[in-house]
């Protein structure tokens, strides 16, 4: 998980600069990182449901976030804005970790930072960056891919430059 999260960091930041947004560059860097925060929380103290949850994905070839509300009624999203709420997280990244998976719930004002860990993170679940065998499952949002203004030939871009990211986050780790 830790080194999905900062594949995930590295490549939302390069989307942000990518798309000349160098405000924002560090805070979906920070929300790349701490994303799946619901998800070591679930990990840690429901371990036993954990690893229903995988069972579930891999035997009806759901999302992780799919298996979670059938078996929970409630996913790592949800849990991880709980979380940042009680730690007195800024607003942004609060959204961030609640609609990672569902870019187009995002309030107005957190649509762009929310849309673009939302494609990073699918970018790397769909490259195999990730903790289960649901990579296949994710989806780009369509309003996610138009709230970042990234155009087919930079989605190729960023899909081939996955190892180099993957070298990137190896040394943050």
């Amino acid at each position: 998980m830790w080194k999905h999260g900062l594949a995930v960091a590295v490549l939302a930041k390069e989307i942000a600069m990518m798309k000349k947004k160098a405000d924002i560059a560090d805070v979906v860097f920070t929300g790349g990182i701490i994303h799946d925060v619901g998800k070591t929380v679930l990990a840690l103290y429901v371990q036993s449901t954990f690893k229903d949850i995988i069972a579930l994905v891999e035997s009806k070839s759901i999302t992780f976030q799919t298996a979670e509300k059938e078996i929970m009624g409630f996913d790592h999203q949800e849990i991880g804005e709980r979380i940042l709420s009680k730690w007195n997280f800024p607003q942004s990244l609060k959204d961030i970790v609640r609609y990672h998976h569902e870019p187009e719930k995002a309030p107005a004002e957190s649509k762009v930072l929310v849309s673009i860990v939302h494609v990073a993170n699918t970018i790397c679940l769909m490259g195999g960056i990730g903790i289960g065998s649901d990579g296949l499952y994710h989806q780009l949002s369509d309003e996610a891919l138009q709230s970042t203004g990234l155009k087919s030939a930079e989605l190729e871009r960023l899909y081939s430059n996955l190892p180099e990211i993957i070298a990137k986050a190896d040394v943050i780790a």
